[in-house]
């Protein structure tokens, strides 16, 4: 037996607690990315080695230990912007999913699975005495049980048409 929600519960839910979906983090800014990455206590010590070269007069020696502190806050925050994009899409992957069966179709594919059951199953025909089979209650037998499952297989294709695409579709940037 399938057990869920009706339609109008579903939809009180949505109005009451809103989408079933993780909530959207900000991403920070460069300049807070950069601030971030020059508090760091071994740039501090860099900046401050840069600054000492610097007044004992030796600015070439200040000037790469500069280019090289540069270099590694632009490496820093590269980095980073690569991990909260792998991050993303790992949240974007892990988002749940529900397959959303309208009642209408539970109720005709159950119909029909029971139709079919009662007509075509011998055992259960001997149970509820019914007698041999005409040729017409084995057409209706097997029209009944083909239909249940093409209302699911149907629902199945318009349930994946409506489905977003998932990240797996995208690439990491």
């Amino acid at each position: 037996m399938v057990v869920g929600l009706t339609s109008g519960e579903a939809a009180e839910r949505l109005v009451r607690n809103g989408p079933n979906e993780l909530p959207a983090q900000r991403r920070p800014s460069l300049l807070r990315q950069a601030w971030l990455v020059l508090r760091e206590p071994m740039i501090l010590l860099l900046l401050a080695a840069a600054a000492v070269s610097f007044l004992l007069t030796e600015p070439i020696d200040s000037g790469i230990l500069m280019a090289s502190v540069v270099f590694v806050i632009v490496i820093s925050m590269y980095q980073q912007r690569k991990t909260e994009n792998a991050l993303q899409a790992l949240r974007d992957l892990s988002a749940p999913r529900a397959l959303v069966v309208p009642a209408l179709f539970v109720i005709l594919a159950l119909a029909g699975g029971m139709l079919a059951l009662l007509i075509a199953v011998p055992p259960v025909r001997e149970a509820l005495q019914l007698g041999p089979l005409t040729p017409a209650q084995w057409a209706v037998g097997i029209v009944a049980g083909l239909s249940s499952i093409a209302w699911f297989e149907v629902y199945r294709w318009f349930a994946r048409r409506r489905e977003p695409r998932t990240a797996q579709a995208r690439p990491l940037r």
